[in-house]
């Protein structure tokens, strides 16, 4: 949900936050997004953490994965109209 949110809040930020939230997702955006790839690679959903607290913490399941496969996308797109440049995140046109 938390990506869906930022989704939704990048589109139709909440007045009077327009500033603030897009002053913050500029800053933070490449993290997300390279976040998000980890997640979509398998890496384990972590708060803050470089690595798993235990050893034997499972990545992501399929069909979290298939879920970010579907919002990636429209993430980098929605960054990019607002000025951010996610060229290292736009997969290459054939």
């Amino acid at each position: 949900m938390t990506w869906k949110s930022m989704l939704y809040l990048l589109r139709q930020p909440p007045k009077h936050f327009e500033e603030l939230l897009e002053e913050h997702l500029k800053r933070k955006s490449l993290s997300i997004l390279s976040a998000f790839e980890a997640y979509m690679k398998g890496a384990p959903v972590a708060l803050g953490c470089s690595k798993p607290e235990h050893d034997d913490q499972k990545g992501s399941s399929t069909g979290f994965k298939i879920m970010l496969g579907k919002l990636f996308p429209k993430l980098v797109e929605a960054f990019s109209e607002k000025g951010i440049d996610c060229s290292p995140f736009n997969a290459p046109k054939e």
